[in-house]
């Protein structure tokens, strides 16, 4: 977590990105000690399950049980569906 309040990934200037990652890095390397399966969550709005708006990663160490990430297989998009979203992710 941030010193700085920002409520977004996005929020936070680029010339902290790297403290940051070195920081969350440390505490996974430290979540190693009681697995080394673990998910790496952010939520980001409401809607992705945001509920303290204060830029924070949740580390959840995994013991065995399903993935609660995997729990339908993935959908290939058509090569329109893809175009698409290509052309819209890469507008600036």
């Amino acid at each position: 977590m941030p010193k700085r309040h920002v409520d977004r990934l996005t929020d936070l200037p680029e010339e902290e990105h790297a403290a940051f990652l070195r920081a969350l890095a440390q505490v996974c390397r430290r979540v190693e000690r009681l697995s080394r399966h673990y998910n790496v969550a952010l939520n980001q709005g409401t809607k992705a399950g945001q509920i303290v708006f204060h830029l924070h990663f949740h580390i959840i160490p995994r013991y065995g049980e399903e993935n609660p990430f995997a729990v339908h297989p993935r959908a290939r998009l058509d090569e329109a569906d893809a175009r698409s979203l290509v052309s819209t992710l890469s507008a600036a």
